[in-house]
């Protein structure tokens, strides 16, 4: 009960769809232009995989504006977190961390500022004190106004694809190793 109250405190709603000129600070007009009018074709579509890359937008769009001066990615679901490492490897107020499955796609990894990559079959216990690890002593260099965490499930043992073993337990003792971690320093999540 208490954990479902604080989350109904800590929940933030978006007004608005981004605008044209917040897209642009992550894509190229032609790019834009193409995908609004639907005019990607399926190649270029599976060649980049996400079409929009909301984290990095919502990171380029929190600088852009001043609402936030030093942001953190963090990143652990089971593939490298490629996408943020290179849309932010060259903005120096954003910190990109990627733990992930070592031998999972993408094959040839981009390089986020921290990377650690998990052996397969990694359960509970072992991506848990990475985890504990690495985090707090993240968090206290970095000192980020804000975190972006990916919460991706497909580290779960049932996921086919995935590689990592985690449980249901498991994944509920990452979200709260993250949230606890950030909470007990002030450090809102998104």
């Amino acid at each position: 009960m208490v954990l479902l109250l604080w989350w109904g405190q800590q929940v933030h709603r978006p007004l608005d769809l981004p605008t044209e000129a917040q897209l642009e600070l992550v894509h190229s007009q032609e790019y834009l232009h193409a995908f609004l009018h639907g005019r990607l074709d399926e190649q270029r579509m599976r060649r980049i995989g996400l079409v929009v890359i909301g984290q990095c937008l919502a990171v380029q769009v929190l600088l852009a504006e001043g609402a936030v001066s030093r942001l953190l990615v963090v990143d652990l679901d089971v593939h490298q977190g490629d996408g943020t490492a290179v849309c932010l490897a060259d903005e120096p107020r954003a910190f990109t961390f990627s733990m992930h499955c070592e031998s999972n796609f993408p094959a040839r990894k981009a390089t986020s500022d921290l990377d650690i990559g998990l052996p397969d079959g990694c359960a509970n216990d072992q991506f848990m004190a990475c985890l504990g690890r690495t985090l707090p002593e993240l968090l206290d260099s970095v000192r980020p106004d804000l975190v972006l965490f990916d919460a991706g499930v497909d580290v779960h043992e049932g996921d086919g694809l995935g590689r990592l073993a985690l449980t249901d337990a498991g994944l509920m003792r990452r979200e709260m190793c993250v949230l606890d971690a950030c909470l007990a320093r002030g450090v809102p999540v998104a």
